[in-house]
C-alpha cells in the first residue's frame, strides 16, 4: 500500500462511524443511478472503493457475484455489519492491489480519490474480462461533487471533468459507451478496449 492510500485509509477510518448517516440513499434511487449499467445474474461485479457498502444490497439482487474493496477497514466492517450485505466478498486493501475478473467495474461517488487516471486505467483493463466496463457513478452534479472533495484535507483527491474530460484521460485504455451529466446525476461508461 503506497502513503497515499494510507493517507486515504486513515481519512476514511475517522469518518467510517457516521458514514452516510445524514444523507441515506434509497434503493430506488441507487437503481435509477444505476439504470445504464447492463446488470444481470451471469455477471460478477467489482464495487471499488465501496465504503459501507451502499451499494451492495442493489448489486446482490441485480448481478450474479459481487466483490467489493475498500482501503479503509471500518468502512469495510461497517459494510459487513449490515446484514443486507450478506453474500458479498469484501476486502480490506488498495484498488491496486486487487486480483480477479470481473464483467462491470463500478466506482460510486469516490473516482475524484483516484489521482492518477492512467493507473486507474490500466488496474481496470487487468480487473476486466474482455467484453467489461467501468461505470464512474455519483448520485449529484459534477459542481457539488467538486465542491465536497474540495473540502478533503492532504491532497486525497482531484476536481473531477465532465464525463468527456475523464474519458479523455483514460483512452489509451478504455472506450466511452456512456456518458450523462446534469445537476444531480454524473455516470461515465468506459468498456475495454481488446
Amino acid at each position: 500500500m503506497d502513503n497515499k492510500a494510507k493517507l486515504q485509509r486513515d481519512f476514511f477510518n475517522e469518518l467510517a462511524p457516521t458514514w452516510r448517516d445524514g444523507y441515506p440513499i434509497s434503493n430506488e434511487r441507487i437503481a435509477e443511478l444505476l439504470s445504464p449499467i447492463p446488470f444481470s445474474k451471469d455477471k460478477s461485479v467489482l464495487d471499488v472503493a465501496c465504503g459501507s457498502g451502499v451499494l451492495d444490497e442493489y448489486l446482490l439482487k441485480v448481478s450474479g457475484k459481487v466483490v467489493a474493496v475498500d482501503v479503509a477497514d471500518k468502512m469495510i466492517e461497517k459494510a459487513k455489519a449490515d446484514p443486507k450485505n450478506d453474500g458479498v466478498e469484501y476486502h480490506v486493501c488498495d484498488y491496486h492491489e486487487m486480483s480477479g475478473k470481473f464483467d462491470l467495474i463500478i466506482v460510486f461517488d469516490a473516482y475524484p480519490h483516484f489521482v492518477n487516471k492512467e493507473s486507474f486505467a490500466l488496474k481496470a483493463c487487468e480487473l476486466l474480462k474482455d467484453d467489461g466496463s467501468v461505470w464512474i457513478v455519483f448520485d449529484d452534479g459534477r459542481k457539488q461533487t467538486d465542491r465536497h472533495h474540495k473540502n478533503l484535507e492532504r491532497g486525497l483527491s482531484v476536481p473531477l471533468g465532465t464525463p468527456n474530460e475523464e474519458a479523455e484521460k483514460v483512452a489509451k485504455y478504455l472506450t466511452c459507451v456512456y456518458h450523462i451529466e446534469n445537476e444531480s446525476y454524473y455516470c461515465l461508461g468506459l468498456k475495454k478496449k481488446n
